[in-house]
């Protein structure tokens, strides 16, 4: 899974592109724990988990 994600936090653009080889669809997976790990600090795991992030990048609003 590739994912590319844009966030503006506390007046600043987050720009993260992270590159996963298992599944983000649930939370047993390796892959969303190491997801949660690098960005829980700015709150982008949170698309993942509900499996919104492809669905965003497609309307833009990521």
């Amino acid at each position: 899974t590739i994912l590319k994600l844009s966030l503006l936090w506390q007046g600043r653009n987050f720009h993260v592109l992270k590159y996963f080889t298992r599944s983000l669809e649930t939370e047993d997976e390796p892959g969303f724990w190491k997801f949660r790990e690098m960005t829980a600090d700015q709150g982008l795991y949170m698309l993942a988990r509900h499996g919104r992030c492809a669905e965003l990048l497609k309307e833009g609003l990521v």
